[in-house]
């Protein structure tokens, strides 16, 4: 795989960002009518992901939600075959029925009991930045790999505060411990536990067997700024009202907001935020970006003397 394919086209106008853009983003709200912020954020996972999401055989979702977001996703590579990974109760039960899947499992991505090389492909969507014991998750991934096969995920950048708003404002006001108790905060919040750099990526993922292929960026400081205002407005006062006493996600499940598509609901949620979408095309991609997405390959034994140690 290469970068190359990837990359938004030099030549490209505001015309053809909204020709890509609309058709997704609107399909993202209707399967996340109640939840703006994190369709907005789709939106550009989605773009960069439908572009680089291949394979054929089997394939593991690492953190597969309630699979809603699958069914917009997984149309792109219709040869592979998908099992889900999903440790939360409610979105592993919705993800059963949701009808992308062969099977669900609830378990830690530490303890998957596949046997070694059973996957063509393993993707895990916006899940790897908020798990505890990355470095055994990523050994997992590499064991249950096959040789050759690609590990492909997204995560936040390490520019991912710097593309915020609220961080920018108060660095140029000269505030820096308002800025940090803002991230601290934001961290807290959104269960922030792995916002690395590509190299830190790399290394990781060599130590397991898997060499990075392919690093595409996106969503950028304008669409970052954007989702950062409407997750503020939404699950900010939220997360305020319930004292921090539970997560953004329970927030959303005990408020009913994670049923299916709601037709009607979504579309209107969609002109809502309609003048934002259209606002984010405006600007090129250009850093920072928020976001990273990787495609990484089992290497095969042999590809290199420190991959191969790791492989014994």
């Amino acid at each position: 795989m290469s970068s190359e394919v990837f990359h938004e086209p030099v030549d490209w106008t505001v015309l053809d960002r909204l020709r890509t853009r609309l058709p997704i983003a609107h399909r993202i709200f209707r399967i996340h009518p109640l939840m703006p912020a994190t369709a907005y954020w789709r939106i550009y996972e989605a773009e960069v992901i439908l572009r680089g999401l291949r394979g054929s055989g089997r394939g593991l979702d690492l953190g597969c939600g309630d699979g809603s977001f699958a069914s917009v996703l997984f149309p792109a590579a219709p040869g592979l075959r998908w099992t889900g990974v999903e440790l939360d109760e409610v979105d592993a039960e919705l993800a059963r029925h949701s009808g992308q899947y062969e099977d669900v499992l609830r378990v830690r991505g530490e303890d998957m009991p596949f046997e070694d090389g059973e996957f063509d492909v393993v993707f895990s969507n916006c899940v790897l930045e908020h798990i505890e014991g990355l470095d055994r998750v990523l050994e997992r991934v590499g064991q249950v790999l096959k040789p050759g096969g690609h590990f492909i995920f997204t995560v936040p950048s390490e520019d991912f505060y710097e593309a915020l708003g609220i961080p920018r404002l108060l660095r140029a006001l000269g505030m820096p411990k308002y800025r940090r108790r803002y991230v601290e905060h934001l961290d807290e919040r959104l269960e922030m536990l792995n916002v690395l750099t590509i190299d830190e990526w790399r290394e990781k993922l060599e130590r397991n067997g898997m060499r990075v292929e392919t690093e595409v960026p996106y969503a950028t400081r304008m669409a970052a700024s954007l989702w950062e205002a409407i997750a503020t407005i939404t699950g900010g006062v939220a997360y305020w009202v319930a004292q921090g006493a539970t997560t953004p996600r329970k927030i959303q499940q005990s408020a009913g907001l994670v049923q299916p598509d709601r037709g009607w609901i979504g579309s209107l949620c969609f002109v809502a935020l309609l003048p934002l979408i259209l606002l984010s095309a405006i600007q090129r991609n250009r850093p920072p970006y928020a976001g990273r997405f990787v495609v990484a390959r089992r290497v095969v034994r042999g590809e290199g003397e420190r991959l191969e140690v790791n492989d014994a």
